[in-house]
C-alpha cells in the first residue's frame, strides 16, 4: 500500500519518505504545494494537452497526452517551484 504523507500536518520530515520510497518504490505527498501553483500548472498542462500531437508531430487527429513528450519547463515559472523543492530533491536523492 502506498503511504500518504500531509505536509501541512506536521512538521516536515524526510527520513518516513525516504523509508517508503526505499520500501514501496512511491509515496503521494499532499499540501507541498499552494493551491495557487497547482492551479497555474494544471492551466498550463490544459493548454498544451489539448492540441493534438505525437511526441510534435502537427497533423495527429487523435488526442494521445501518454504519447506527447513536453519539456516541463514549457509550464511556466511556477513548475520551477516543484522541480528544485528542496523537500523532494532530498527525499529523491537518499
Amino acid at each position: 500500500m502506498i503511504e500518504i504523507f500531509d505536509a501541512s500536518e506536521t512538521a516536515w520530515s524526510n527520513d518516513p519518505v525516504v523509508a517508503a520510497l526505499a520500501r514501496d518504490g512511491a509515496c503521494v505527498l499532499r499540501n507541498m504545494f499552494s493551491p495557487a501553483t497547482l492551479d497555474e500548472i494544471d492551466a498550463a498542462v490544459v493548454k498544451w494537452f489539448a492540441h493534438p500531437a505525437i511526441a510534435g508531430v502537427p497533423g495527429y487527429a487523435k488526442i494521445d497526452a501518454p504519447k506527447k513528450m513536453l519539456s516541463p519547463t514549457l509550464l511556466g515559472g511556477a513548475v520551477y517551484d516543484l522541480l528544485v523543492d528542496e523537500r523532494i530533491l532530498d527525499a529523491v536523492e537518499h
